[in-house]
C-alpha cells in the first residue's frame, strides 16, 4: 500500500519535470512559443478583432469645410470697419426742433460805468418839449401863448422857455468817457432815455431816430444796425452817430464825447 507522503512526493516530482520540459521547449524552440501563445490567446485575439473601431477618413474636402465654418464664425463676432459704420439717423422732427430751439448768438459788449451813477431829476419830465438846433446847440424848449389884456387890437404874443440844451457834435473825441448818470439821452420831444432801459428800444429799426445823447450825437435803433465801436457809435455819411446794440446791457457803452450835466 502506497503511503500518502510517497504519493505527494511522486506528484511533485512529476510536476517539476513537466514544467522543466515546457521551459526547455520555449527557450530552444521559439516557434513553439508563438504556437503556444496562438493556441492560448485564440479567444482573446478573436475578441479584439470584433471590438476594433475604424476611424473616420479625414479628407481634404472635410478640412476645407471645417476651415470655412471657423472663418464664418469669426466674421460674425468681428466689428465692422470704421468706414462702414454709419451714424444713426436723426428724425426730421427732432432736427427741426433742435434748429428752432437753438439760441441765436448776439453780439456781446459791455457798459463802461463810472464808480458812482447820478440820478438825474428833471422837472420837465412828462412835459412835451420842442426841439431846435441853434448855434451848435440842441435846444429843448416850450412855448406859451400870452393873452392880451389891452382894449386895443394888440395881438397875442408867444413866449419861449428853454428847458435844457445839449451839445451838437458830429465827430467823437479821441478819449471816451464813462457812463455817470442814469439818463444818457432825450427823445426829440424831451423825454429822458435811461441807459438800463435798452430793451425798450431793441425792436426799433436802425433808420429810426430815437433821440439825442448827452454828449451831442444822434441815437438810432438796433435792427440791421452797422457794426459799432465800444461806445456804440459809427460814422454814417461822414457824421458820428450811436446805435442800440442788442447784445449790450445798456443804450450806450460809453460816451464818445463829454456829456453835459443836467
Amino acid at each position: 500500500m502506497i503511503r500518502t507522503r510517497d504519493l505527494l512526493l511522486f506528484l511533485a516530482t512529476g510536476g517539476f519535470l513537466v514544467v522543466a520540459i515546457l521551459v526547455t521547449l520555449l527557450v530552444i524552440h521559439p516557434g513553439a512559443k508563438s504556437a503556444a501563445f496562438a493556441v492560448t490567446n485564440f479567444d482573446t485575439t478573436t475578441a479584439s478583432y470584433t471590438a476594433q473601431v475604424v476611424p473616420a477618413v479625414d479628407t481634404k474636402g472635410d478640412r476645407l469645410a471645417a476651415l470655412r465654418q471657423k472663418l464664418a464664425q469669426q466674421t460674425d463676432i468681428t466689428a465692422a470697419p470704421e468706414d462702414t459704420i454709419s451714424a444713426p439717423e436723426i428724425p426730421a422732427t427732432q432736427t427741426a426742433m433742435a434748429t428752432a430751439t437753438a439760441p441765436v448768438d448776439e453780439p456781446t459788449a459791455t457798459v463802461t460805468s463810472c464808480p458812482t451813477i447820478r440820478n438825474t431829476a428833471t422837472p420837465w419830465v412828462g412835459t412835451t418839449q420842442l426841439y431846435a438846433e441853434r448855434e451848435n446847440r440842441r435846444v429843448f424848449y416850450s412855448e406859451t401863448v400870452m393873452p392880451s389884456f389891452s382894449t386895443t387890437t394888440t395881438p397875442e404874443r408867444t413866449e419861449s422857455a428853454v428847458a435844457f440844451t445839449l451839445p451838437l457834435r458830429s465827430v467823437p473825441l479821441p478819449k471816451s468817457t464813462c457812463i455817470g448818470s442814469d439818463v444818457v439821452a432825450f427823445t426829440p420831444t424831451g423825454s429822458p432815455i435811461i441807459n438800463s432801459d435798452y430793451a425798450n428800444y431793441r425792436d426799433s429799426a436802425a433808420s429810426v431816430l430815437l433821440g439825442y445823447t448827452l454828449d451831442g450825437f444822434e441815437l438810432y435803433g438796433a435792427k440791421n444796425a452797422p457794426e459799432t465801436d465800444a461806445c456804440g457809435g459809427v460814422f454814417k455819411d461822414g457824421v458820428y452817430r450811436y446805435y442800440i446794440l442788442p447784445g449790450r446791457p445798456g443804450v450806450l457803452g460809453c460816451f464818445a464825447g463829454i456829456p453835459v450835466t443836467l
